[in-house]
């Protein structure tokens, strides 16, 4: 995936929020935090054209995005380990997400999604983990990514119910 995504990578910012991403990154912090913003992301983005100056911006920040999906690809393997002892089992949703069309696009481009994702399989993979062994072990850091996810992406506001069950003890 690393080298099919990187190959497919366009040189060029993309159509969608990109402009407005690659123009944010470019000028400066981003304090904004509502429902619409994107403030870790924002910010983040900032962050590494800071420190990579002599890079084309495009390209650091489409690398990043590609770099979030090879990890969210990575968990998403992990998560499914911890469920079946198939490496076949676990392989297979890895294979059809890193292959399908939305996900593939969103990983190639200046976008939020595949950060996104990292966050929430992260997110999920520990939760996953603490189900599967009975214990709570993960219990902060499952809650620290679910406040990260929630200043990265307002769709983070749909793992609350899980989180909220999980940590009642009742999952």
């Amino acid at each position: 995936f690393t080298l099919l995504y990187f190959l497919n990578r366009s040189p060029f910012v993309g159509f969608n929020d990109g402009l407005s991403f690659l123009l944010s990154a470019s000028t400066g912090w981003d304090l904004a935090t509502n429902a619409t913003s994107h403030f870790l992301y924002n910010n983040l983005q900032h962050l590494l054209l800071t420190v990579l100056p002599f890079l084309p911006h495009v390209l650091v920040l489409t690398s990043f995005s590609i770099l979030c999906a090879l990890g969210t690809l990575w968990l998403v393997y992990k998560s499914g380990r911890l469920c079946t002892q198939s490496q076949a089992a676990a392989l297979l949703p890895v294979i059809v997400l890193g292959v399908s069309f939305t996900f593939w696009q969103q990983s190639e481009i200046i976008e939020v999604y595949a950060f996104n994702g990292l966050i929430f399989m992260g997110y999920l993979h520990l939760a996953l983990r603490d189900i599967v062994a009975g214990a709570r072990r993960y219990a902060l850091v499952v809650s620290a990514l679910l406040g990260l996810g929630l200043l990265t992406h307002i769709q983070h506001i749909l793992s609350i119910p899980f989180f909220l069950v999980r940590i009642s003890g009742r999952s």
